[in-house]
């Protein structure tokens, strides 16, 4: 008797640790088609964002009063008013960068040193344009 209940209670267990891996396979599977859907919705998707994030970015420049210029993958924003304290400029430089979500500040230029304006930003998107 002995030897029938440990036998039937190694095939329970066989029967338990094939369970087990067949729910792990399984589970990693769905993992595996998740991640996949995922990417591909991302690279479908990524040029339509960059363009929309572009696109948001300099409308909200222009609608502080900047001009805005694309240089290749950049954005160049600048202010040629003179009239406008340091202050008034930093402060508005602040809405145009909230509205640029995602872009990087790669240059900051105030005051003299500026060439012809005031006030230069050059600001990198969060990717490179493929």
């Amino acid at each position: 008797m002995s030897a029938v209940i440990e036998e039937r209670l190694n095939r329970e267990k066989r029967q338990t640790y094939t369970k087990g891996g067949l729910y792990l396979v399984a589970a990693l599977g769905f993992m595996a088609l998740a991640w996949f859907f995922y990417q591909k919705d991302v690279l479908v998707a990524s040029d339509t964002v960059y363009e929309e994030l572009e696109t948001r970015c300099m409308v909200s420049a222009r609608r502080t009063g900047f001009q805005v210029k694309v240089e290749g993958q950049d954005i160049v924003i600048e202010l040629r008013k003179q009239d406008l304290s340091s202050r008034d400029v930093i402060m508005e430089s602040s809405l145009v960068v909230e509205g640029c979500d995602g872009y990087v500040i790669a240059d900051y230029c105030y005051g003299g040193e500026c060439g012809d304006s005031k006030f230069q930003m050059l600001l990198r998107p969060p990717k490179p344009k493929v």
